[in-house]
């Protein structure tokens, strides 16, 4: 029988011998593992800290036999491509990315009034504008988490990296990022 590490080591004394089997069975069960939807440190240049990006494919409508062009939303080109025949076009299919809608002027001023000027530029999507105003709204102290992120992508749901947990709450519950009780 084959011992692995931590019984082999050269230690005569069990107190030593169980300290490293302690440390080494931690290591093992913390290891890191990657998560298939990474959250966003910076901004990407279309799609912001946002999960779901706006998509414009091109395919053929079975019925007409022309080309048509739609926009989808989807967490990647994948999804995108599924989006688009679920909508009904066929092969050969084109995905391209295209940015997200800008904030508006009224967000724009909200942010400047609560002192978000860092986050004003060409990378600030609509979605984020309103993460960061219900952020500071609802007095959130920490950002979500990965593991809220990870769920928020595997159930579809539209979010920002700069949302807080009250927000993730209520998207979780409705499905929508936008607020209803304003």
């Amino acid at each position: 029988m084959r011992r692995t590490w931590p019984s082999t080591l050269p230690i005569k004394s069990n107190y030593f011998r169980r300290i490293a089997m302690g440390i080494f069975s931690f290591l093992q069960s913390h290891k890191k593992t990657r998560s298939p939807y990474p959250l966003p440190k910076v901004p990407d240049e279309l799609r912001g800290f946002t999960n779901i990006g706006a998509y414009e494919v091109h395919g053929v409508n079975p019925k007409t036999g022309r080309k048509n062009k739609k926009e989808v939303y989807g967490l990647d080109d994948e999804g995108a491509r599924d989006g688009a025949l679920a909508a009904g076009l066929v092969d050969p299919i084109q995905v391209c990315e295209v940015p997200r809608l800008r904030p508006t002027v009224d967000q724009i001023k909200a942010l400047r009034k609560a002192g978000y000027y860092m986050f004003l530029s060409d990378t600030l999507t609509h979605v984020d504008a309103s993460a960061l105003i219900s952020y500071e709204r609802d007095g959130d102290r920490r950002r979500i988490t990965q593991e809220e992120w990870d769920a928020a992508c595997a159930a579809g749901y539209e979010i920002s990296a700069l949302s807080g947990p009250t927000l993730f709450e209520i998207v979780m519950r409705t499905g929508n990022w936008r607020r209803y009780d304003e």
